[in-house]
């Protein structure tokens, strides 16, 4: 599959497969560009991209492994 082959360069990121049609893909701000140029150069027809904002609370959270302290 040409989109495995491409999301190999980014190995070193966290890939999660959503669907056949979607994909999350943790890397640094600096790399979208790059990641996207590779897609569109293959065919790879892009609809919709966006930054997953997490809040300070998720962050904590996730950090922590949601364990708080009270």
């Amino acid at each position: 599959n040409l989109m495995k082959d491409i999301i190999k360069e980014f190995q070193e990121n966290k890939i999660t497969i959503l669907d056949k049609n979607k994909l999350k893909i943790k890397i640094k701000r600096e790399q979208v560009p790059e990641f996207v140029k590779k897609l569109v150069d293959n065919n790879i027809k892009i609809y919709e991209i966006y930054e997953e904002r997490i809040t300070l609370e998720d962050a904590f959270l996730k950090r922590t492994g949601g364990n708080v302290i009270g």
